[in-house]
Parts: structure tokens; sequence; C-alpha cells
């Protein structure tokens, strides 16, 4: 192998975390110049082992260790919703309304600004691996959210809201984290971040003004099925947020809805969320066995 060559797949795995290269490098190096497998093929499969290296995947050594380590995320990612759903409508509140003297429009429009902040609150909780608390704080989130749809006429309304379902659906999943708790992230601050990405992404009232919803939602899980061959964690994940607007959906059909045509929709959101599920399913159970 040429010195330029060796150089190549030295640089490569400079991707790689620093204590997996202290830990792993060398005899990665030595391995891939002994082969001597094709360039285009040996530079895909070093990029692919660093990014599933820096998803943090190679302290999953079993199949129920894989299936935990999904389940925390696609808790982690719903409470990241439901904290972005409350924060389209808390910043209208804040900057709009009592920050210019408005007034509130309803005293119940503070359960949005509290749901914000619990919400935000339960994210870290679940990110640093406070299973509990992070229950609790979803908890308080989702009386929080009640709240604010309290002025709804009826219960069937709040139920065919998208705010509602996200954390009840976050705690059922966060259940079994009790009793196996995963570890937890190595910066779990850094779940912040998820918000903002969630309130410009996600299905929230922002959108209002953007439009660009239900495309942004489902090119995400475009993205999340060929993300599967990286991380079968993240298409699980994704299918829970399909699973949310399949639930919003059937509430539809409730006694004062039917009028509503939601058929189609409710089959395209039903098979995206199916068809994410099984690839993630199929996708840990490859990848566990690696």
């Amino acid at each position: 192998m040429s010195p330029d060559l060796e150089q190549w797949y030295a640089d490569l795995l400079r991707l790689y975390p620093k204590a997996y290269r202290e830990e792993r490098a060398g005899e990665m190096l030595a391995t891939v110049v002994e082969a001597e497998r094709p360039v285009v093929r040996e530079t895909a499969a070093l990029i692919l082992g660093a990014l599933r290296a820096r998803a943090g995947l190679a302290g999953l050594t079993s199949p129920g260790q894989w299936w935990l380590s999904a389940l925390r995320l696609t808790v982690l990612v719903l409470v990241a919703h439901a904290t972005a759903l409350a924060g389209a409508k808390a910043g209208r509140i804040v900057f709009s309304d009592l920050l210019q003297g408005r007034g509130l429009a309803l005293p119940s429009d503070l359960g949005h600004v509290g749901a914000f902040v619990t919400g935000g609150l339960a994210l870290l909780a679940f990110a640093a691996a406070r299973y509990l608390s992070g229950i609790l704080l979803a908890a308080a989130t989702f009386v929080l959210t009640l709240w604010a749809l309290s002025w709804y006429p009826t219960f069937m309304f709040t139920l065919v809201d998208g705010e509602f379902w996200p954390l009840p659906l976050a705690m059922l999943l966060a259940v079994p984290l009790l009793l196996w708790p995963p570890r937890p992230a190595a910066r779990p601050v850094w779940w912040l971040l998820a918000v903002p990405v969630a309130l410009l992404v996600l299905p929230t009232a922002f959108d209002a003004s953007l439009g660009w919803q239900p495309y942004a939602l489902l090119a995400l899980g475009v993205v999340a099925l060929l993300w599967t061959v990286v991380d079968a964690r993240v298409a699980i994940a994704a299918g829970g947020l399909f699973v949310v607007q399949v639930l919003t959906l059937i509430s539809f059909w409730t006694p004062g809805w039917s009028s509503h045509p939601v058929g189609p929709f409710l089959l395209i959101y039903t098979g995206y969320a199916a068809v994410l599920v099984a690839a993630g399913y199929a996708g840990i159970r490859r990848q566990a066995d690696l």
C-alpha cells in the first residue's frame, strides 16, 4: 500500500471519537493496510463506522440494550416535540401579549408558558438518565398543557389538538426505562437544542406562518429511514412522531368529528409509522449482531 493511501486511511480514522481512536486506531489502521480491500469500499466502511461511533453505538452490546436505548431516544424526541409545541404558543404569549402590555386573552394561556419550562426540565432529566424525575416533570407538563387547552368546549376537542398526545406516549414508553435505565447522554444540556429544531421541522403552531407541514415531517421520515444504515434507533424515534399524528387523526373519528375527511392522511401516517418501526426493528437486529 502506498504511503499516500495509508495516510488517507489514517486521516479518516480522525473522524472517530478521541477515546475510540486511542483504544483502537492502531489496530484498525493495521487491519485496513493488510486487507488491501477496494479503496471506495474501505473508505465508506470507515466513514460509516465513525458515524456509528459518534452516535454512541459502541456501548450497546445486546438487543435489549439496543431497544432500551431506542425507547430512550423516542422519549427524548417526543418530549422535545411537546416542549416545542408549548414554546410556539408561549413565545406569542410572552412577547406579543405580556411584554407589549396587551394582557392575557385567557388565564389558561399561562399553561403554555409553564409547559414550555417544565418540558425543557423534563427533557434535561431524561437526557441525564433521571427517569423518575423525567416522568414526573412530563406529567406536570401534561397537566399544564391540559390547563392551556381547557378553553375547548369538550374533552373531544382536546384530543384532536396536536399538543395532547406526545407526552402521554412519552410517559408510557419511559416506564421500562425505570426498570432498566440506559446510560445518560454525554452532555444532557445539548438536548435542549432539539427544541428549536422540533419547532422548525415538526408540526407546531409556528408552522402557521411557514406552511411547510406535512411535507417537512414526511421528509423527516424518509431521512430517518435512510439513516437506519447508520443508527436504527432513529427510525424507531421517528416512528413515534408518526404515531402521535395517527392518534390525533383517529381522534377525529370520535363523535362530532365524523365529517372530517382524515382517511387518506391516516393511511399515509400509519404507513410511515409502520415502515419506520419495521425498518428500525430489522436494523436493530442486524446492528446488534455486528
